[in-house]
């Protein structure tokens, strides 16, 4: 089945699937099936989809929630997690995943994880950035905040929310479109059995570094500083020689169109207001 997201035609097929299993993956991607007629016309990815039950080994055993091993095998990576072991082509654009779970919902969410490792490969390779970051959006205006677990990006979001509409708290990616840059969400599970892509593709406003503080205030930061940051929120590893190219020459590209800022914030909604007037200030 041919699906589209992010203006990216992606083949999915499944192998060895049981009934109850190729049942789940044709119900999660269908709201997203391609109108394109013709099949035949050539994707821009193709995924496998298998499944396979086989025995936890005492290291996937160890692993955390969500971790990923990656290794190099024949000029192609592998990623293994606690219920999936991948194969990732990226030469030839396609990605191979087996997984493990028993559960269909599990099985579905594993699903919507890889979808969101394709999409970051395609946003990359387009010059996009897929950021561990929160968003929010007003007037089709975004922006973006960065930081550390524990600096704020989730509890200025939600600061935020009622006079901005939060994108994301978690995961979010810049698009580039010609010159321009938007900022949207990756593919997210939802409680459904299904996931969700935000439709919405608001412009990239403003980049912000945050740190919590006594006081509200922006200030500018090093070049260096600036390109740290990025690289240091990048959903996606540089997985080859190609992904890694690309996502050094994008956050040049970024930072060349949108420099960030670091705000320091308070914790209460007088960032509200400040951000107001600084926006109405600063034109970037």
């Amino acid at each position: 089945m041919i699906v589209d997201l992010y203006n990216a035609r992606i083949n999915i097929t499944a192998s060895n699937l049981e009934q109850k299993f190729e049942e789940a993956l044709v119900q999660l991607i269908h709201p997203f099936k391609s109108e394109t007629t013709n099949q035949k016309c050539k994707a821009d990815f193709y995924l496998e989809v298998t499944h396979g039950f086989k025995p936890i080994t005492e290291v996937e055993k160890s692993f955390k929630n969500n971790e990923c091993r990656l290794a190099e095998q024949n000029g192609k990576i592998t990623l293994t997690t606690s219920n999936s072991f991948a194969v990732l082509d990226v030469s030839n654009n396609k990605m191979i995943v087996t997984h493990h779970s028993k559960d269909v919902f599990e099985f579905q969410k594993n699903v919507v994880e890889h979808l969101k490792l394709v999409a970051s490969i395609i946003l990359t390779l387009r010059g996009g950035l897929p950021l561990h970051s929160s968003a929010v959006s007003r007037k089709n205006k975004a922006f973006l905040f960065l930081g550390p677990s524990g600096a704020g990006k989730s509890t200025i979001s939600q600061l935020l929310k009622g006079s901005w509409q939060v994108i994301d708290e978690e995961f979010n990616v810049i698009i580039r479109e010609n010159v321009n840059y938007f900022v949207s969400t990756l593919p997210q599970a939802n409680n459904m059995a299904g996931f969700t892509v935000c439709n919405e593709k608001p412009a990239l406003d403003g980049i912000f570094l945050l740190e919590k503080s006594n006081t509200n205030n922006i200030k500018n930061m090093p070049h260096r500083i600036q390109c740290a940051s990025l690289l240091s929120h990048l959903f996606i590893f540089p997985l080859s020689q190609t992904i890694g190219d690309a996502l050094l020459s994008n956050v040049d590209h970024v930072l060349e169109k949108m420099p960030i800022l670091n705000l320091q914030f308070r914790n209460d909604h007088s960032i509200c207001s400040f951000l107001d007037n600084w926006n109405k200030k600063n034109v970037l």
